[in-house]
């Protein structure tokens, strides 16, 4: 089972189109799952789960209140969500699919998480040895997460105070058992670039949004 996973708090439901239309269209997977904060108003073909309960991160947590939402910390919860699956792809919602990702399932995984090597920009060396990794594209392989890896990230996610939280967090703890993916998989400008672009991240900056290959969105509840 090919899964793709987003997750979004309800200030950016609408920001998501344009991201799940793209996968729809070129991803190839077998079923896309959002992570919500409550109801999701919008008639995609998708799968949601309601988050709004959980119970993995206080949402006025040491590290939940800061970069972006405490959504982002739910990437660290992933062997719980889908105790069913052995991997999955979490990518941000500021990301655009330009192709299939058949690659990202089919890879050998011989390490908890496989990332994009993030460009020198001061932070590598400060946490690791080796590479700094951004987290907007993981494959995370949850087989192995499950021999409690992930319970010592989401402890340290809710004792120590992490600058930019569930990345700086899996960089530490996961020193070591990272697989290192091409630039092509996350193309923005913080990662190595590529000629040929799978994965397009944003990295926050708003042309995602309104992408009218994909979905322009004009109210709440109308999608071009």
């Amino acid at each position: 089972m090919k899964t793709v996973v987003y997750g979004a708090t309800k200030n950016i439901y609408r920001d998501t189109i344009p991201s799940i239309r793209s996968c729809l269209q070129h991803g190839n997977a077998d079923e896309i799952v959002l992570l919500t904060e409550g109801h999701y108003p919008y008639d995609l073909p998708i799968k949601t789960i309601d988050v709004s309960g959980q119970t993995f991160f206080p949402k006025d947590g040491i590290n939940a209140t800061k970069r972006w939402t405490w959504m982002c910390l739910m990437k660290c919860a992933v062997t719980e969500l889908f105790p069913d699956r052995d991997r999955i792809v979490f990518l941000d919602c500021d990301t655009i699919v330009e192709h299939a990702l058949d690659d990202l399932f089919e890879m050998k995984l011989y390490d908890y998480y496989a990332m994009v090597r993030q460009k020198g920009d001061g932070r590598e060396g400060r946490f690791t040895k080796g590479d700094y990794f951004n987290t907007g594209v993981m494959v995370c392989n949850l087989a192995m997460l499950r021999d409690g890896k992930e319970k010592e990230i989401r402890k340290s996610l809710n004792t120590v105070n992490w600058q930019y939280p569930e990345q700086d967090c899996i960089n530490k703890l996961c020193e070591g058992q990272i697989k290192i993916l091409g630039g092509r998989w996350n193309v923005s400008q913080f990662t190595e670039e590529d000629d040929y672009i799978f994965i397009r991240h944003y990295a926050a900056f708003p042309t995602w949004r309104t992408d009218t290959a994909y979905g322009m969105v004009y109210d709440d509840h109308s999608i071009r």
